[in-house]
């Protein structure tokens, strides 16, 4: 049976150990913004780190690199957290920030930039009579919220927004573009990547 997160030894009563497993090694630091180093809130504005949770990261980073990973926009995230000395790897890793080396941006999805604005705008006409359905436009997705939404209606958003059709899905492979979901409690993301097998478009 598959280990549960649940299953693993607490780091703070395994001092020793994880000394022997570092000794003549770099650890780094990876950590998600939204539910982890803050609460999980029902509009992403809301998602505010406190003070002592960024001072916190702070110090770490001064010890050990620390990557901050979101799907959100990177410069948004970097704004959030107002420290300097982290890697911020923003919208899902291809936007990435390292005090050392500047940005490195995937350019994969700058040729759907149009696409995206299509998509945007669709799913605010198909949303705007649904209370509480938040759309988050980002720079290569985006993301439509839904936690605010009645409990009854989720479903509804849900349906719309699960691939079904040859060019959604992932296992697409005749097709210029392919959109690809990813969900947590509460919103949906949609991207649009390049289709890896489609040399010519």
């Amino acid at each position: 049976m598959a280990r549960q997160i649940g299953d693993l030894p607490h780091a703070l009563g395994e001092g020793e150990a994880l000394a022997q497993r570092f000794a003549d090694k770099r650890p780094a630091v990876f950590l998600d913004y939204d539910g982890t180093l803050t609460p999980i809130r029902d509009r992403p504005e809301e998602a505010v780190i406190s003070d002592s949770m960024r001072e916190a990261v702070r110090r770490l980073a001064e010890r050990v690199p620390v990557v901050v990973v979101s799907g959100r926009d990177r410069k948004v995230v970097q704004k959030l957290m107002g420290l300097d000395n982290l890697i911020v790897a923003g919208d899902d890793g291809f936007d990435i920030w390292s005090p050392t080396g500047g940005a490195i941006q995937h350019e994969e999805g700058t040729a759907f930039k149009g696409l995206l604005r299509e998509v945007e705008a669709k799913l605010r006409a198909e949303l705007v009579n649904v209370p509480g359905a938040l759309v988050e436009p980002r720079k290569s997705s985006v993301a439509v919220h839904f936690r605010l939404v009645p409990q009854e209606q989720q479903p509804r958003i849900k349906k719309m927004l699960t691939p079904s059709s040859a060019n959604t899905r992932r296992s697409s492979k005749s097709h210029r573009a392919r959109r690809s979901l990813r969900s947590s409690p509460g919103w949906i993301g949609t991207k649009v990547r390049r289709c890896s097998t489609c040399s010519k478009h």
